[in-house]
């Protein structure tokens, strides 16, 4: 099977089909090993985390690693908004609009902090230290907490769109 590799930010995917991760008893979010013979590429799936042995991540992996975690616990990885009913479907509806006029207002600051983000080196380091620190995937809430503690500390005045998404949570609870 030949398969052709995706960008993806600043790195680059490698689809795995689903008859291939079900052949390997995996899933979208299991674990793998990576090495090389130098020649190849082997990547072998691995049950959980040896004892001790740390997940590495770089910045996009880590904010990837996040948003499978938040969905999974918010129990909408396979959230599909047709099949909802009609209530649920309002409401849904209000909370995008919700959202919608949060970035859209804020706007020229989230272009900002995430053009700049992405070729900012002392951020990027902090980033990847951070990812070390805290795993995204075993601790969704707090790596998301400390994120956005480091983006408001490279650029203030994304602390003004955080509080007005955190406004939104609590008008829609």
């Amino acid at each position: 099977m030949l398969k052709k590799l995706s960008k993806y930010g600043n790195s680059t995917t490698l689809v795995i089909d689903k008859a291939i991760l079900e052949l390997l008893n995996m899933n979208e979010s299991g674990m793998v090993r990576l090495r090389t013979d130098g020649r190849s590429l082997i990547v072998t799936p691995v049950a959980s985390k040896a004892e001790g042995e740390k997940v590495s991540y770089d910045p996009q992996e880590a904010s990837m690693a996040l948003k499978e975690a938040m969905l999974t616990k918010l129990g909408l990885q396979d959230f599909d908004p047709n099949k909802l009913d009609v209530s649920e479907k309002t409401k849904f509806e209000k909370s995008k609009e919700a959202f919608a006029k949060v970035f859209a207002k804020h706007k020229s600051v989230t272009t900002k902090c995430f053009t700049e983000a992405v070729h900012h080196k002392e951020y990027q380091e902090q980033l990847s230290l951070l990812a070390d620190k805290i795993d995204p995937a075993e601790h969704p809430e707090a790596y998301a907490q400390q994120s956005n503690n480091l983006i408001v500390q490279f650029w203030p005045e994304y602390g003004s769109l955080l509080k007005d998404i955190q406004q939104v949570y609590k008008e829609l609870a």
